[in-house]
């Protein structure tokens, strides 16, 4: 409990820099491979640290430079494997409240839409998509 509660609050920190739209925040995220431990966050969390680390993900989505990020070292589709558990995970009825479910599937909504505009992501996206 004492640690999903350093986790919320770390990602809470984390979340504020990437509202404020900074490229370099970004960048940083993106240089340090930190896109790795919010997808573990994504997976392993609590349901506010879950929902926090996809909105921290997708934040980071959105900037210009991740696709090529994405291409290296199978992270596109580690991303797409945590987006599908968590997918697989809200069908089974998980311990999530109504109001948290209902956010993280808007958030992980956003991350396939935005991996949707890349055309190679796509191809991608169409053979790997949780069919729940």
């Amino acid at each position: 409990m004492h640690h999903e509660s350093l986790r919320h609050s770390s990602l809470v920190v984390l979340e504020a820099l990437v509202k404020v739209d900074d490229a370099k925040v970004i960048g940083f995220f993106l240089k340090y491979d930190m896109i790795t431990s919010f997808l573990n966050c994504m997976e392993f969390g609590g349901a506010l640290s879950r929902t926090t680390a996809t909105f921290i993900v997708h934040r980071i989505l959105l900037n210009k430079d991740v696709f090529s990020h994405c291409d290296q070292a199978g992270r596109f589709l580690d991303i797409l494997r945590r987006l599908e558990l968590m997918i697989n995970e809200l069908a089974k009825g998980g311990s999530f409240a109504e109001d948290t479910r209902k956010q993280l599937l808007q958030q992980i909504i956003l991350c396939y839409h935005r991996l949707l505009e890349n055309p190679v992501h796509m191809l991608n996206l169409e053979t790997s998509f949780p069919r729940s």
